[in-house]
């Protein structure tokens, strides 16, 4: 059981690598936008946590999706760091949702939803709509 869980870490901590290289360097911020597959939200947080560690405190926003295995639902969650200022993880999630309809809720900071029309889910990533 203990490999398996260091292949999984292995694994997510390659993933968090390519996000940042990914990442697309505004000004203001860093935005991260990464769809994974077959991640619960607790999964995204576990992510979500790997990137703020690895941030050193750089001002990031952000977008993580997980399409189930079976494709029928997606998770979204959204983080806007701290020192960002004029982006709300709330209003990002809900320009999400109406892209790719879903729900979801939460704080400026921090918010997580689901989405209900998972062949949205990467226009609704790409959007650069989504944070303005």
């Amino acid at each position: 059981l203990s490999d398996q869980h260091n292949k999984k870490q292995s694994g997510l901590i390659d993933e968090i690598d390519e996000i940042f290289k990914k990442g697309v360097e505004s000004s203001e911020y860093i935005l991260l936008r990464h769809k994974f597959t077959g991640l619960d939200i607790k999964g995204l947080r576990l992510a979500l946590d790997q990137i703020k560690a690895k941030s050193n405190g750089r001002a990031i926003v952000a977008v993580l999706a997980s399409i189930s295995t079976s494709e029928d639902k997606s998770f979204v969650l959204v983080y806007v760091a701290d020192n960002v200022e004029g982006v709300s993880a709330k209003d990002v999630l809900a320009k999400i949702n109406s892209i790719a309809g879903g729900s979801g809720g939460g704080r400026d900071s921090m918010a997580q939803g689901f989405i209900t029309d998972t062949s949205k889910l990467n226009e609704a990533l790409v959007s650069d709509g989504i944070l303005f």
